[in-house]
């Protein structure tokens, strides 16, 4: 081999040696780099197992608060009421309105849309146990809306449930500023309500509760009664909910009563009215329509013509209930 030759083949077993060294380089820093990524995979792991553990500790601390809570009101879930156990579920679905709030926050879940609650998977999650539960159960702007509704108009809260509403403003206030792409309703109406109960303003409305309640009364009693036999004018009124007149009444009230699935109260309460004499001592009117609808005492006197009934209606008029 001449000196040309080794010279060669000394500096190609050299160039030879620098790539396996390069090579046994790369594979070390491969494999401190995958045993790096493999303990911050442990370390996320092993945090994300304390987090939930610190979940289900909260968990279970508003748990036993929200059962302290029922103790001391007497509420019941309404599955204890169907087993006739003792206590009241007036206050149950407040609490429940509350409790998936505070949950959904302790465990950081996520605000549903309109398309969510469209899913399957939605019905599937809420399925799922508590701690691999994704999304909160309602929306949590509309159940604080909720709170609000039912402490205005059903009913007034006694102090423990002021302070629970309170705890629960206050802490979807501030789950809230940190989610506010979620685009939340209602968010003014909430911080209203949260500052006038920190002031110890008392929010139940009773005129807004009796006038709510008239109004499903009347709903109610609309519901009940098949209008697809009255006279055309009269149906149509029934229809459009315009106010009826003293006259409209009585025709609507004796209309009903030859239908024979019409309930027995609603049934006396029409003979009774019917027995009067067709005067109205005073006018009074009144700002709710569906009021106005069906109840005598909100329109004007009026002469009553009878025209144009049938025969079993009048009937009942000269002879009283048959």
């Amino acid at each position: 081999m001449n000196q040309v030759d080794e010279k060669w083949l000394a500096e190609y077993n050299e160039k030879q040696a620098q790539k396996k060294a390069a090579l046994k380089e790369k594979k070390a820093a491969a494999g401190r780099l995958g045993a790096a990524a493999r303990q911050e995979g442990l370390k996320r792991a092993a945090e994300a197992k304390r987090v939930a553990a610190d979940k289900s500790l909260d968990e279970a601390g508003l748990q036993a608060e929200l059962t302290k809570l029922r103790e001391e009101l007497g509420v019941i879930t309404y599955q204890q009421k169907a087993q006739n156990d003792p206590g009241s579920t007036k206050y149950t679905d407040f609490l429940n309105l509350g409790e998936i709030v505070l949950s959904g926050i302790v465990w950081n879940r996520k605000y549903p849309s309109v398309q969510d609650f469209n899913e399957a998977t939605f019905d599937e999650d809420q399925e799922l146990p508590l701690a691999d539960q994704k999304f909160f159960r309602l929306s949590p702007d509309w159940c604080c809306l909720q709170m609000i509704r039912i402490s205005h108009a059903e009913y007034q809260l006694p102090d423990a449930l002021v302070l629970f509403e309170i705890r629960v403003f206050e802490q979807f206030l501030q789950w809230a500023g940190q989610h506010l792409k979620e685009k939340l309703d209602w968010l003014p109406d909430i911080a209203q309500e949260l500052e006038d109960r920190r002031a110890g303003k008392e929010m139940f409305d009773q005129k807004l509760h009796d006038r709510i309640k008239q109004e499903e009364h009347n709903q109610r009693l609309a519901g009940c009664i098949d209008v697809s036999e009255f006279p055309g004018d009269l149906k149509q009124i029934v229809i459009n909910r315009t106010p009826l007149d003293v006259i409209q009444t009585r025709q609507f009230m004796i209309l009903a009563l030859e239908q024979k699935n019409l309930p027995e109260h609603i049934r006396r309460g029409f003979e009774e009215y019917l027995r009067l004499p067709p005067e109205q001592p005073k006018e009074e009117r009144h700002d709710d329509p569906m009021v106005r609808q069906l109840s005598p005492m909100y329109v004007p006197a009026a002469t009553p013509d009878y025209s144009g009934l049938p025969q079993g209606a009048l009937d009942y008029l000269r002879n009283g209930r048959r």
